[in-house]
């Protein structure tokens, strides 16, 4: 008896760990992660927008990459001086140099003349051989423009493809010192960069999950007994585990098989007798299958099952017959399963009383059962 709890804990445990990973796997987003900010700020600043970034990533994500290799997806950030592009106007240029000047110019080694020209008011020198006029001089003339102002800062968001650097989209933020405006403006340039990240779900591009073409389902069994030998008896107190694994060769139709770790609880209604037995069942099944609306999946299936007992405490029928209709909600990743069946053994059962006679009894079965069906390996999409 302990050997038989033993391994049915073992498989319970084992599915749970199983239908956890399967479950983060299909809802897994992409993996993220944020570099450091670079640029000319102090590194005060910049750290100050990366752990915000950090943060919102964090926030949005539930959890980041720990290193650009292990990830789908990266964050870049810049911050420096903001320097804005300008296009200067071009005026219709000129030589004002006559062709002609009297007197006469003379440029000769290590000498050079300039010819002057006052044009609103201000006394220009140009050079008289019409090469590289507005040249400096002595006289303090300049063509550099006024030093700019640099007081405003930018910091620059990129989302990079892990596997390849490429950009794939960036968001800017012009500022002049951190205020609310800026810490506002953070989290939206994030969620923006992340919109553009498919997650794993959007990936199966509208993926039913009813249209796999494996099946695994968990269920918890509640299955009541009619034993009928001297008597009729009914033990209402039979509970167990059912393990089932589906496939659907068609979209109508799909072929499976159980595997149902069930309490026996035997009484003998003339001298209220009771044996208790630990049965492994292993329906064979052939399921219709029916999915209307967008949400549901009923399967009417009927089959023969297998039954073994673990303890030896009784002998039942090694056969059954069984009918039954499962149904099926989408949640989540996969669907809830109610699945009420009956069976009714072939033959008859028996057992050794403490008497040492042994007695033949009938069953007629009746599984009830809850549980959560997952899918593997998609339908390719018409």
């Amino acid at each position: 008896m302990k050997k038989v709890l033993i391994l049915i804990i073992f498989l319970t445990v084992f599915l749970f760990f199983s239908l956890s990973h399967l479950f983060a796997q299909e809802n897994r987003i992409a993996r993220v992660f944020v570099q450091a900010v670079e640029g000319d700020a102090n590194p005060q600043m910049c750290a100050f927008f990366y752990e915000y970034v950090f943060h919102e990533v964090m926030r949005r994500c539930g959890g980041t990459a720990d290193s650009k290799r292990k990830s789908d997806y990266a964050f870049r950030g810049s911050l420096g001086l903001y320097i804005e592009e300008t296009e200067t106007e071009t005026e219709e240029s000129y030589d004002p140099v006559p062709a002609n000047v009297y007197p006469r110019v003379k440029n000769t080694k290590g000498r050079r003349e300039f010819f002057s020209w006052k044009n609103n008011d201000e006394l220009n020198f140009f050079d008289s051989t019409g090469e590289g006029n507005f040249a400096d001089t002595d006289t303090g003339f300049s063509e550099e423009a006024p030093e700019r102002d640099g007081s405003e800062m930018f910091f620059l968001l990129e989302l990079l493809n892990s596997k390849s650097s490429q950009v794939i989209g960036e968001q800017y933020i012009v500022f002049t010192e951190l205020n609310e405006e800026v810490y506002n403006l953070i989290p939206v340039i994030v969620n923006n960069l992340l919109s553009i990240i498919p997650s794993a779900r959007e990936n199966r591009i509208d993926a039913d999950v009813r249209d796999k073409w494996l099946f695994l389902n968990a269920s918890f069994l509640w299955v009541p007994r009619i034993y009928s030998a001297e008597g009729d008896s009914i033990s209402w107190q039979n509970f167990g585990l059912g393990f089932t694994f589906e496939y659907q060769f068609l979209n109508f139709l799909s072929a499976g098989v159980s595997f149902n770790f069930t309490q026996d609880w035997v009484v003998i209604s003339r001298d209220t007798e009771e044996y208790r037995d630990i049965i492994m069942e292993i329906p064979l099944m052939i399921k219709g299958v029916i999915k209307p609306a967008s949400y549901f999946m009923l399967e009417p299936y009927a089959g023969a099952a297998v039954n073994l007992s673990l303890t030896q405490m009784t002998t039942p029928s090694l056969f059954s017959w069984l009918v039954g209709f499962q149904m099926g909600v989408k949640a989540g990743p996969g669907l809830i399963t109610i699945d009420p069946r009956f069976a009714m053994d072939i033959s008859s059962s028996s057992l050794t009383r403490t008497s040492h006679d042994s007695i033949d009894y009938n069953r007629m079965l009746i599984n009830i059962g809850v549980g959560y069906k997952i899918g593997l390996l998609q339908k390719s999409q018409r």
